[in-house]
């Protein structure tokens, strides 16, 4: 801080905090321009809803849906592993 000063040490910090926030909040700027063109915000409840199934007691937080689970899915085929693999001696 001495060999810049208080006001560049300031100018400069407040520079690198601005650069890391146009980084995070970069894909959101991206989403909200999917609007323009007509497609519905990810975020929005009603594309939810519409394309996710959600129900108007489920959220989505980020692009995680957070639900209630249905069916188990089914079993699916394993290969034989004793077939497919061999030991040296």
């Amino acid at each position: 801080m001495t060999s810049l000063g208080p006001a560049a040490f300031l100018v400069f910090h407040l520079q690198m905090f601005a650069t890391v926030q146009q980084f995070l909040l970069a894909p959101v700027l991206w989403s909200c321009w999917l609007m323009c063109v007509g497609v519905p915000h990810p975020l929005d409840e009603t594309f939810g809803r519409s394309h996710l199934g959600l129900s108007d007691s489920e959220r989505i937080v980020g692009l995680v849906h957070l639900g209630s689970r249905g069916d188990t899915p089914p079993e699916r085929p394993r290969p034989d592993v004793a077939a497919k693999t061999s030991w040296p001696e």
